[in-house]
């Protein structure tokens, strides 16, 4: 008698998990966008203390190539993120920004402040996520002057299977 309600216990879950939809939660499928003020959240790497790259206007006055530049920001879900930048040049430079190993190219160029999209990463974690801003090459002196960056993600939707 056991085994037969054990059995028929097995069967009605089972049936009952079959006619219940896929809960998702598109709440949570929505693109949200986080305002990152490099001055304050911006790390120079072999910068020396003679020349000040970063103030509380973002990062300026930059002409060192080996000057490289970490920012960071935290998710708490996995998901794709593209990095918006907001900055000028006195003449045309090429940028590189590197998330999670991923490297991708920039080219910014005039001297009137405005966004450029820099590319869209998979992030496979939740946590702190670091940027790695490199220069490449510049016409100038300066590589750009830099104000701001957004990251606007996209979480991947969670879906509940009953």
């Amino acid at each position: 008698m056991k085994v037969i309600a054990l059995l028929f216990s097995v069967f009605s879950i089972t049936t009952f998990h079959r006619s219940l939809p896929d809960i998702q939660y598109p709440f949570i499928n929505s693109d949200s966008t986080i305002h990152l003020p490099l001055g304050g959240n911006t790390f120079a790497r072999n910068s020396t203390g003679k020349s000040r790259v970063i103030t509380n206007e973002g990062i300026e006055n930059w002409t060192n190539h080996e000057v490289t530049f970490d920012t960071y920001f935290r998710t708490s879900l996995p998901g794709s993120v593209k990095i918006k930048l907001k900055a000028k040049s006195d003449g045309q430079s090429q940028l590189e920004f590197e998330i999670n190993g991923v490297k991708k190219e920039v080219t910014v160029k005039g001297s009137d402040i405005q966004w450029y999209e820099t590319g869209e990463w998979q992030l496979q974690d939740t946590g702190y996520i670091k940027i790695t801003l490199s220069g490449i090459s510049k016409t100038a002196e300066r590589f750009a002057d830099i104000s701001d960056m957004k990251s606007v993600a996209q979480p991947l939707i969670i879906r509940l299977h009953l």
